[in-house]
């Protein structure tokens, strides 16, 4: 159950990048950015009772980089991992996609970090590695991680 938003004025790849990825994950949810801070993003999560935030940021007009919170009822904190994006293709989902399944070398963090609930029959396979992630063939994301230094 997660938040996907963007950075403050995002550029219109991010927004469309972080809507489409709204779609493809279950049981998440886009909410446009605006004014908000990262407390106001914290409270509207918790309100609709969803347990991690996305925030998709930009870099020079395209989709820049993926930084997750962690909550529970009362405490929140940064995910250790950043994902730099290098590149990014996606086709702009209308509908979402249906169960996801998880698969790859970094399945275990993909399924922590995007609080998926595996299915037995999934419509699309998210591989994620080391270096790129595919949600079957309607997004693939090339990404450098990084560790959050905790700042």
């Amino acid at each position: 159950m997660l938040l996907i938003t963007t950075c403050r004025k995002p550029c219109t790849n991010t927004r469309l990048f972080a809507r489409s990825l709204s779609r493809l994950v279950p049981d998440s949810e886009y909410a446009p950015r605006g004014k908000k801070n990262i407390y106001e993003l914290i409270e509207l999560a918790r309100q609709k009772g969803l347990r991690r935030i996305v925030i998709v940021s930009d870099f020079k007009g395209n989709p820049g980089e993926l930084e997750f919170i962690k909550l529970d009822k009362k405490n929140w904190e940064w995910a250790n991992e950043i994902f730099k994006i290098r590149s990014a293709k996606f086709q702009k989902e209308r509908k979402n996609a249906g169960a996801l399944g998880v698969d790859g070398a970094l399945k275990d963090i993909m399924i922590d970090l995007f609080d998926i609930n595996e299915s037995e029959e999934p419509d699309i396979i998210l591989t994620a590695n080391e270096k790129e992630m595919k949600f079957g063939d309607k997004m693939h994301i090339k990404y450098d991680v990084y560790k959050n230094s905790g700042e």
